[in-house]
């Protein structure tokens, strides 16, 4: 039902749908389920209908069922909850549907048909304008990903990772939180939040060698938060103090 969403109008496009981005189905009631049923439903009745006069419509529907059953984690789990990259094989018997369905719309009511499909090869054509831009680097496609699924721990994992990269060790830590807070079992995002702490903690912190000074830390609440934590481990808790002031001092709103 997702796939078939995406190939009609595709606005909720995404890198990554890990979990929880798509949240489970736990009961036959559940109205997602019952709308991907009816849908996928009434779009096999209709090839089927339709093939009685056209066997291409059968054709193409029995494509689309044998394209897709392998990832649909029906037969076997695949080790990926949905990915858009499943329906490209898929896709091709849903757009020459698309185009039989276009041309039989437009034989029996041409006035309609004809705007219609000229609006959504239109709007299909500035979607797909918009949704390159998202892949010009790591950064903007994951930033798009979290705000299309906000709750898949990898996308947020994925941005954090893309920060610490960029030399934002601050930036980086609020995406790694919210990856554990969906998924507390998630290893990568728990070793790439320890390696930004590290980072952190050697860039701003005093070393043991006077030779080498710190440097001194941004005005990042995010940072000067982690150098209160690290001074307190450390016991020096009148640092640690002067750290979390600071913070607050530029977000007094700054939750940890």
């Amino acid at each position: 039902g997702k796939g078939l969403a995406l190939q009609l109008i595709p606005l909720s496009q995404s890198p990554d749908y890990s979990f929880n981005a798509i949240p489970l189905v736990e009961s036959f009631t559940d109205p997602r389920l019952l709308a991907s049923g009816g849908a996928l439903g009434i779009f096999f009745w209709w090839i089927w209908k339709r093939g009685e006069g056209n066997p291409m419509f059968s054709l193409l529907g029995l494509w689309y069922l044998v394209a897709i059953l392998p990832t649909a984690n029906l037969l076997a789990q695949v080790g990926t909850i949905f990915g858009e990259r499943f329906l490209f094989f898929p896709s091709v018997a849903f757009c020459l549907s698309a185009g039989l369905a276009g041309a039989w719309a437009v034989k029996r009511a041409p006035g309609l048909a004809i705007p219609v499909l000229t609006l959504w090869a239109v709007g299909l054509s500035v979607r797909t304008i918009q949704y390159t831009g998202a892949w010009k680097d790591d950064l903007t496609l994951f930033s798009a990903a979290v705000e299309t699924v906000p709750n898949a721990t990898r996308a947020h994992h994925q941005l954090g990772a893309a920060l610490l990269r960029a030399g934002d060790p601050g930036g980086a830590l609020p995406p790694l939180r919210m990856a554990l807070r969906i998924a507390p079992e998630n290893r990568y995002a728990l070793r790439t939040l320890a390696q930004a702490r590290t980072r952190i903690r050697a860039r701003y912190l005093p070393r043991d060698s006077a030779s080498n000074p710190p440097e001194p830390p941004p005005d990042d609440p995010e940072i000067l938060h982690t150098l209160g934590q690290f001074s307190r481990e450390t016991g020096d808790l009148s640092a640690a103090e002067e750290y979390w002031e600071a913070s607050l001092a530029v977000d007094s709103l700054h939750a940890p």
